[in-house]
């Protein structure tokens, strides 16, 4: 899979495989403190603030393992928008030739203001914005050779390009962060007290490259990878894997980050964990909280949007979510999507988690990332990105609904 790049979380970590004996599923219902209980309505989308036109990047900070570069020429330019579905081009000049190469988009934009798009080819791109005229945009890409690869920028649009400020004062994080007590997921099979070590090796601002390794139990061998990644204006701390996979991650305290891990792919994926992270000296941690409400059951897609570019905009997406099994905050199951192009029903595994903040994140077999935050005990709101060529990219949200047993 690949991604450009995508917000939060440091998304994400390891390669694992093998079996473990089960651990029994919570299931309990209570309402975390931490999850809203209310939040705006999701049935109309007719009110979400207009994306339209072009926005100019400025302050563009760019990594990939081999080099550092600023002020890179980035602009995004939405030329369509349904609701809170869009689609546009986005334009990128290379510093290395000079030449300004141009890619196809998708997006959507949350209730609050969070911001997701989906790239032509390769890349996820997650942004906040703020005063209906500036987005702080994260670019993710996962992969091998050239990859992988991140940037982090303000937008601004042309009338407030004036307004352009300095980026903020970036915390050091270089070191070793070392996780502990990790529960990992891979289709079907729960490996727990999983060893991984980021460790941050150069930074410049907000961008930063090092080098990840992932103690794997069943074989007794460890595992390394390079790695790219970012801090968002936000303090969110977002990490593209060599080969494949996403990490989003966000401090819990100076010197510790809880950590989503994400792959999509094929048929030994999808996988995905959640950890604690702890900066050494520290050597040992405790696991994350988690959410311990129980999610399985079916949950229905309801006022669903879609633009899949080339082929436009789609209304009443029709997709369903059946998490089957659940061990603790991570979970298990199929979904079911009716393509508004051909009207056939589509099915494919996936796993996923709950975060201790409520929010919930799910890889898909094949191709696809899904993220969703809770409005009550039985709804969340959901965004589907997918990146590629064909009928990508592609990017939805909706409102899914916990189907009455």
């Amino acid at each position: 899979m690949k991604i450009e790049g995508i917000v939060l979380l440091i998304g994400l970590t390891v390669l694992i495989c093998g079996c473990t004996t089960q651990a029994p599923v919570t299931t309990t219902t209570s309402v975390p403190s931490t999850v809203p209980t209310a939040m705006p309505t999701l049935s109309a989308r007719t009110n979400a603030i207009d994306l339209t036109g072009i926005w100019i990047g400025t302050n563009v900070r760019y990594v990939d393992p081999s080099d550092f570069r600023e002020n890179i020429s980035i602009s995004y330019n939405i030329t369509k928008q349904s609701g809170s579905t869009f689609m546009g081009v986005k334009e990128l000049t290379k510093q290395s030739d000079g030449k300004t190469y141009a890619k196809n988009f998708t997006g959507v934009i949350t209730a609050n203001g969070r911001v997701y798009i989906s790239d032509e080819d390769q890349g996820y791109n997650i942004a906040r914005i703020s005063d209906n005229k500036r987005l702080e945009v994260v670019h993710l890409v996962d992969g091998s050779a050239d990859y992988p690869r991140s940037w982090v920028g303000t937008f601004l649009r042309p009338s407030a390009l004036n307004e352009a400020t300095l980026p903020a004062q970036i915390p050091d994080i270089t070191g070793t962060w070392t996780g502990n007590n990790i529960s990992y997921l891979r289709q079907g099979n729960y490996v727990d007290n999983v060893t991984a070590r980021l460790t941050i090796t150069t930074q410049k601002g907000p961008v930063f490259t090092g080098k990840k390794e992932v103690f794997k139990p069943v074989s007794g061998r460890s595992s390394l990878k390079n790695f790219t990644g970012v801090i968002s204006p936000s303090g969110e701390v977002y990490i593209t894997d060599e080969g494949q996979g996403y990490n989003i991650g966000k401090f819990t305290a100076p010197d510790s980050l809880e950590v989503v891990h994400m792959v999509d792919g094929s048929v030994d994926y999808p996988r995905v964990f959640l950890g604690t992270f702890n900066r050494s000296p520290v050597t040992s941690s405790a696991p994350p909280a988690g959410i311990t409400r129980n999610v399985t059951g079916t949950w229905i897609v309801k006022n669903a949007s879609i633009y899949v570019n080339p082929s436009g905009y789609f209304d009443n997406l029709s997709a369903s979510y059946t998490i089957t099994e659940q061990n603790g905050p991570t979970f298990i199951g199929f979904k079911e999507v009716v393509k508004p192009s051909d009207g056939k029903t589509y099915t494919k595994k996936f796993t996923g988690v709950v975060s201790s903040s409520g929010e919930v994140f799910i890889t898909d077999e094949g191709k696809g990332y899904n993220i969703g935050r809770f409005i009550d005990e039985d709804s969340l709101e959901i965004i589907h990105l997918a990146d590629g060529s064909d009928m990508y990219p592609k990017t939805w949200i909706g409102l899914l609904a916990r189907k009455n047993n």
